[in-house]
């Protein structure tokens, strides 16, 4: 299996064009349609995404990506955090939790917002497991 580093999103945080099609200038291009910022790596068969923005589904599907192995957080903004929920079908498909990784910050935040992630509460089963990366 070949080696790959995917950038799945380069636009701001509110994408581009926003959810008013405000474009700003500039020009009526496809390169200028741009999601969150988002990448994922292949690397000796292992699946690892850096952050799981709101666009993570569509970003997904687009590069056929069906596998996942863990997630790097470089921040705990919800451009970066929001699409979280959306990575619970690869807790069913491995039956194991998803390692996460991120600054105590990070980590704090996300146990904070997303606690249905880590915890078990309404139904939910946890489907996360936190690791601090020390700087």
């Amino acid at each position: 299996m070949k080696n790959k580093f995917t950038i799945l999103g380069c636009g701001s945080s509110l994408g581009s064009p926003w959810i008013t099609n405000y474009k700003g200038k500039l020009k009526n291009n496809i390169k200028n349609i741009r999601t969150r910022c988002c990448a994922h790596i292949l690397y000796k068969g292992l699946s690892i995404l850096i952050d799981t923005s709101p666009d993570i589904k569509y970003q997904f599907l687009k590069n056929k990506i069906k596998s996942l192995d863990a997630i790097m957080f470089t921040h705990e903004h919800a451009d970066q955090t929001s699409g979280i929920f959306e990575m619970r079908p690869f807790y069913w498909i491995n039956k194991k939790k998803i390692p996460i990784y991120g600054s105590k910050k990070t980590i704090k935040a996300l146990l904070k917002k997303y606690t249905f992630c880590f915890k078990a509460k309404q139904g939910y089963k946890p489907i996360m497991k936190t690791n601090v990366v020390k700087k």
